[in-house]
């Protein structure tokens, strides 16, 4: 029996791995494309190699400008746009629940 999509799970103690997982399963539940959902993945795993096994209260504003800076270390030639997706795609993770 799969278990319930719970959205309203504390903070505190869910980790960003877990909160990916639920976030991907309600994006499948929104009849997104699957590319749509890989592109969600793709995005939330970039963010978890950054983060680590943290909780999701560990996650605030100064957590993203440490992320874009990882993101621009490893790669300097990042386009604007290219960094747009990657926050919207790893910040949907962090607002859907």
């Amino acid at each position: 029996m799969r278990k319930p999509i719970t959205l309203q799970q504390d903070a505190a103690t869910i980790t960003f791995n877990e909160l990916l997982e639920e976030m991907l399963r309600f994006k499948k539940l929104q009849n997104l494309s699957p590319r749509s959902v890989d592109f969600y993945d793709d995005c939330g795993q970039r963010f978890a190699a950054f983060f680590g096994e943290g909780t999701c209260a560990d996650i605030c504003e100064a957590t993203f400008y440490d992320y874009i800076e990882y993101l621009h270390e490893k790669n300097p030639n990042l386009r604007p746009a290219s960094l747009r997706s990657y926050l919207t795609g790893s910040g949907q993770s962090c607002t859907t629940a």
